[in-house]
């Protein structure tokens, strides 16, 4: 008996065990019917159960580790001291109380929710993360189905979750959680188009705009909407009423983050953002050009063999003469140059920033390979290219699932470290300005570089401000050139705990 023969065989039995148990199991036929007949359904389990790899990790990645524990540290403080929509607070601020004007507290939210059922754990964090990319993976295949055909739709989600989203979708940050939160309200809003049913136009208002909530770079995605006025197909009224919910969407957005944040920031001086105009955004750029193509050119795709069909990809979109995605397209990519202009020098030097684009150059990607066909690829080609790009991509990030044995010893700080200092105590952890390890010790203060504790009017600086107790990171000033005079301060105090890997000291 073939595989082929068993299997099938093995579902028909199942599905006659169904039918006979009546209507109540009906929903499970349709259900095992949808998995055989999408493949973009297998694509999103797969994509799942590599992403479940490590996934109850702290954050001790080397990459963005210091994103994720600010963000950990927010949703901690909702837990501890309630959900305080407006105010969300870090522990990093020193003597501050520590309230910042970060994101719009939506991802916190969720994950608030599971430490509330089931107590608090960091890694809710990424599961939050994960699941919102899978269900906004799902409504971007269905809408690009919709409008080129299913398997540039496919083909689309499967380089999209092999890019650096599949870094970035399993990491405690809104980044990836935004877009696709995005991608459900394109989806229903282009439902409306030819549905004209309102409960597709109010998700859609309703998903957008959490989306532009849970972080500002997601708004790029809309400019797809400026080829809206020009359709010729679609009635006067239902084109004034996706403007208007855009326009809707929108508008939380802008309140947050250009009057609520710079209030917060004024008010309680802990600045996160710091965008630029855009003439400074351009200065600041200009020196660091060859780091922001390489945003582009691999941390984007990870993939060259990606990368040259992406850029063939052009040469097919202007062969095609698709015109109304061609303004879209262009449309999408000057707003997010201009985003790229007002965060300055911050874009180049991150990896993640580019996200909101990601998906821009995946559907060229898409693109790319089925102009191909014109000169003779048959599709099975076509699949063994796609696939070569996948494992690309995956193999140049799947180191990032992994703890390096370098920083697993961090891990023991809240048992070692933490319980050497009361709770409430104002600690100084000299490491590095990653907030990574106040986080896991699970205690308030500074995060300082050797250099900045390295003279006695430093140490009295930060006991006069509220520090009580020092933290050494021992792996960190044995590499520094500080060392002797920072360890020479140190001594001044008494020691109250050494391990090897940190050094504790108590300001009296």
């Amino acid at each position: 008996m073939s595989i082929e023969t068993f299997s099938y065989f093995c579902q028909s039995q199942f599905m006659n065990f169904i039918s006979r148990n009546g209507i109540f199991f009906q929903w499970s036929e349709r259900f095992f019917s949808f998995l055989l007949k999408n493949r973009i359904v297998w694509l999103l389990w797969v994509f799942a159960g590599i992403q479940l790899i490590g996934i109850v990790d702290p954050p001790l990645e080397i990459a963005h580790s210091w994103r994720q524990s600010f963000t950990a540290m927010v949703t901690r403080n909702y837990v501890e001291f309630g959900m305080d929509w407006l105010h969300p607070r870090i522990n990093m601020a020193g003597e501050k109380t520590g309230i910042v004007g970060a994101e719009f507290p939506i991802f916190n939210f969720m994950s608030w929710l599971l430490c509330k059922a089931f107590g608090f754990q960091h890694w809710y964090g990424r599961f939050v993360n994960l699941i919102v990319v899978i269900f906004g993976a799902f409504h971007l295949y269905a809408m690009l189905k919709r409008i080129f055909s299913e398997r540039i739709a496919f083909h689309t989600i499967a380089f999209l979750l092999c890019s650096s989203w599949f870094t970035f979708s399993r990491k405690i940050m809104p980044d990836t959680f935004s877009v696709s939160l995005v991608f459900i309200g394109l989806r229903y809003g282009y439902d409306f188009i030819f549905s004209g049913r309102f409960t597709h136009w109010l998700i859609s208002v309703v998903f957008i705009a959490l989306g532009v909530l849970s972080k500002i770079p997601a708004l790029s995605l809309l400019a797809i909407a400026v080829v809206i006025p020009f359709s010729k197909d679609l009635s006067r009224l239902r084109k004034w009423l996706v403007i208007l919910g855009l326009f809707l969407a929108v508008i939380p957005g802008f309140w947050w983050y250009f009057v609520w944040v710079p209030y917060l920031n004024v008010t309680y001086g802990y600045h996160l953002f710091f965008p630029k105009g855009l003439i400074e955004g351009w200065h600041e750029i200009v020196p660091l050009w060859q780091l922001l193509l390489e945003k582009f050119y691999f941390t984007s795709l990870y993939s060259f063999l990606g990368l040259s069909i992406f850029l063939f990809g052009f040469v097919r979109l202007y062969q095609w003469n698709w015109c109304r995605l061609n303004w879209a397209l262009l449309s999408v990519t000057v707003i997010f140059g201009l985003f790229i202009l007002k965060t300055g020098a911050v874009f180049p030097q991150h990896t993640y920033y580019s996200i909101p684009f990601v998906p821009v150059m995946c559907l060229m990607v898409s693109f790319g390979l089925e102009g191909l066909m014109v000169y003779g690829m048959k599709p099975r080609w076509l699949s063994v290219l796609a696939i070569l790009i996948c494992v690309e991509s995956i193999s140049n990030q799947f180191h990032d699932h992994f703890i390096k044995d370098s920083e697993k010893y961090k891990q023991k700080l809240e048992n070692d470290v933490g319980n050497c200092i009361p709770q409430n105590a104002k600690i100084v952890m000299v490491s590095s300005a990653n907030p990574q390890e106040l986080y896991l010790i699970h205690r308030s203060g500074w995060t300082v570089f050797p250099e900045q504790v390295k003279t006695e009017a430093d140490w009295n600086r930060l006991r006069n401000l509220g520090a009580q107790y020092v933290v050494i990171n021992e792996a960190v000033i044995k590499n520094s050139k500080f060392e002797d005079a920072v360890i020479e301060q140190a001594c001044k105090w008494p020691m109250i705990f050494g391990s090897g890997d940190y050094l504790i000291f108590k300001l009296r």
